[in-house]
């Protein structure tokens, strides 16, 4: 049963080619032999109906009011012959209804996450003063396959009038129930001619990405002279959805000024750059950090830059030879005694000894350590000592140059060097550290010496002296040993008293007598001499004269 509702435009014999129509719908024949034909139409056709025979074939189109053309059109079959009836006339079955055409057009926000991971090889440096070390830094980041969001459906709907009609309102849904927004032009209700339209644009906020039907419907006002309500479909797919992409690349800032940044990444990939070292401007824990501009993420890398200097001791032990050299003198408190035959006379004699001393052969030597506290060996390439203001002392260390103190390990010399005099100088110690340019993989490349001295103060006040001739043994011809005698002692006299005399006959005598000494380390002598000179009177007889003569008796 067709709907009693549709108009019907009838051809009362078979169909001729050729166009005709009621005024709303016009048909174009084509093909038409009496039996079969072909059509086509302006507007949409619900159903037709072909009779032929007592019977007739329904040709119902779905969805209604779509078809506007068909082939192969025929009357029922004759049951007898199996022959298809001719056909007795023709009867197109058609709604008016508004035309509703409709666009959807989908789009969706894609938001794309990032992680950050920076890292430095190496994360820590050990070295000495005047060294570098050259860190390799690489700042990857990643691309997640994003995050869709804001499904969103919008497109255009067009309202034509296939004759003058009124438009109500105009609606839009997706299924299974979702209101679009309509904006059309001007205001409800629109009249409008045959054949006018207007065009309303709509939107509506989906909650995923699920294919759906997006339904227009244009509300007839005018379905008093029939025309109804039209109704227009578009499929809802993101298949080819507009991506609205956010965070689709990014930009990364390196809080490192040297790094090179910012970079852009659209996609996985990373970024490399090294940094330089040096002992001791950069000594201490350097942090630094890569960070996504657009979504505050951020990771740091830290370097450890561990500065080390050699310690460099030394002790400094003077010496000299001092050498005394001795005099003595001997004396007597008579050099002339007048005695009687018989008789003798007391001599009181001194012996005096006192030294003075010449100090030579000064010298400072001792021990020079080389101290590396670091957890890495030290390539020492001289170890030198110099004492003020430019005197060079002579330094072995037991090996050649260059040479190589291990980690926490330690090397010790001796130096000794004569000096002019004992002035008061300053003795240092200087060893020649190789200083190296490491790179990223543990490669090194000589670059230049740094230097680490230490000091002791050369003073003589403690010296270690070494005493020529320090004592002499004191002997005298006359009265034999007398003693030793010390250079602290000196001065010292000795003393004593011997009796000249008695002589048996008068005359003159001389009493010499000799005071002598030996050092004791050289042998060096001296001796001294004092003489007496002694007279011994002769006995006379003196007799009484007579008349002035002298008788001697």
């Amino acid at each position: 049963t067709l709907n009693p509702t549709y108009r019907e435009y009838k051809i009362d014999s078979a169909p001729p080619n050729g166009a005709s129509g009621d005024g709303l719908l016009q048909v174009t024949i084509s093909n038409s032999d009496g039996t079969f034909f072909d059509w086509a139409s302006n507007i949409g056709v619900d159903a037709v109906i072909v009779k032929g025979g007592p019977n007739a074939d329904a040709y119902v189109y779905d969805p209604p009011a779509e078809a506007t053309g068909d082939t192969d059109l025929h009357a029922p079959r004759n049951l007898e012959n199996q022959e298809y009836f001719g056909i007795s006339h023709v009867s197109f079955c058609y709604d008016v209804e508004l035309k509703v055409e409709k666009t959807a057009n989908t789009e969706l926000t894609r938001t794309f996450d990032w992680t950050i991971d920076k890292s430095v090889s190496p994360d820590t440096w050990n070295l000495f003063t005047g060294d570098s070390g050259t860190s390799d830094y690489t700042v990857s980041v990643n691309k997640d396959d994003g995050t869709d969001s804001n499904w969103k459906v919008t497109g255009e709907i067009k309202v034509t009038a296939p004759v003058a009609a009124t438009v109500n309102n105009v609606t839009d849904t997706i299924s299974p129930n979702i209101a679009a927004n309509v904006d059309c032009p001007g205001t409800f209700p629109k009249a409008l001619s045959a054949g006018q339209s207007f065009t309303c644009t709509y939107s509506a906020n989906l909650p995923d990405a699920s294919t759906r039907t997006n339904t227009a419907k244009a509300i007839s006002g005018s379905t008093a002279n029939g025309v109804k309500d039209g109704v227009g479909t578009a499929s809802v797919d993101f298949a080819n959805a507009k991506i609205n992409k956010v965070n689709d690349s990014i930009t990364v800032n390196d809080s490192y000024a040297g790094a090179g940044s910012p970079w852009t990444f659209s996609d996985d990939g990373s970024q490399k750059y090294s940094r330089t070292f040096n002992c001791d401007g950069d000594e201490g824990t350097h942090n630094n950090t890569a960070t996504i501009q657009e979504l505050g993420k951020s990771d740091s890398a830290s370097v450890e830059i561990n500065c080390f200097d050699l310690n460099v001791t030394k002790d400094a032990s003077t010496s000299f030879t001092k050498t005394y050299t001795w005099t003595i003198d001997k004396s007597a408190d008579k050099d002339k005694v007048t005695l009687e035959v018989g008789k003798d006379a007391p001599i009181n004699y001194s012996v005096k000894v006192d030294k003075t001393s010449q100090d030579s052969d000064f010298a400072v030597s001792g021990k020079i350590t080389v101290a590396n506290p670091a957890p890495i060996a030290a390539e020492i390439n001289t170890v030198s000592d110099i004492v003020s203001p430019a005197i060079n002392a002579q330094v072995d260390c037991g090996q050649s140059f260059p040479t190589t103190i291990p980690a926490n390990d330690s090397l010790t010399c001796s130096y000794s060097t004569s000096l002019p005099d004992k002035s008061a100088r300053t003795n240092t110690a200087t060893a020649s550290l190789q200083n190296y340019d490491y790179d990223s993989s543990g490669g090194k490349k000589a670059n230049g010496t740094t230097d680490f001295s230490g000091s002791a103060a050369v003073d003589f006040t403690n010296a270690t002296v070494t005493l020529i001739d320090e004592s002499i043994n004191v002997s005298d011809s006359l009265q034999g040993t007398l003693g030793t005698v010390n250079a602290p002692d000196a001065p010292k006299t000795f003393t004593y008293t011997r009796n000249v005399g008695p002589y048996e006959s008068c005359g003159n005598y001389e009493v010499s007598n000799t005071a002598s000494f030996v050092t004791n380390d050289t042998g060096a002598k001296g001796e001294d001499s004092w003489k007496v000179d002694v007279t011994v009177l002769c006995k006379v007889t003196v007799k009484k004269t007579v008349d002035g003569v002298v008788n001697p008796n």
